[in-house]
């Protein structure tokens, strides 16, 4: 069987099983052994520090004394907010208002000032009435009118 040739088993397999042990036994000694004991001890510095209830209790009132500022702050920020919203409002009726009061001026201004209009064209017409009623009646009729 020629296929079979590959699985022939010589010394050269035994060295390179002989040399993984070696390497094995020299990482496990020299950098896995003082790795996990590296980690070991941080682990059993640590414990005790996540454990102090002291630390905790700390962290859990400075966290509600914060959250009790941060109510207050929007609290007054929400109280300026709305007396700012009512400032504005009562200014926008006072301008209104003056805007309301000038244009009404303006109006009564100008109605007037047409009413005068009128007044003077009236008069003016009334004198040419006449006279145009007998050019009027001297073209209708065609001949003078008196």
């Amino acid at each position: 069987m020629a296929g079979i040739d590959l699985l022939n088993l010589n010394a050269s397999v035994v060295y390179q099983f002989a040399l993984f042990l070696l390497t094995l036994f020299v990482l496990s000694r020299f950098l896995v052994r003082p790795m996990l004991a590296t980690m070991a001890e941080r682990r059993r510095r640590l414990v005790p520090a996540a454990e102090d209830s002291g630390l905790e209790a700390m962290v859990k009132t400075k966290e509600k004394e914060y959250a009790d500022l941060l109510q207050q702050v929007r609290s007054a920020g929400s109280k300026v907010r709305s007396e700012l919203r009512e400032a504005a409002k009562a200014d926008e009726r006072d301008i209104l208002a003056k805007a309301q009061s000038s244009a009404n001026a303006q109006l009564k201004k100008g109605q007037a000032e047409i009413g005068d209009a009128v007044e003077d064209a009236r008069r003016q017409m009334a004198g040419e009435i006449p006279v145009l009623a007998r050019e009027l009646a001297r073209k209708i009729l065609g001949r003078e009118v008196q």
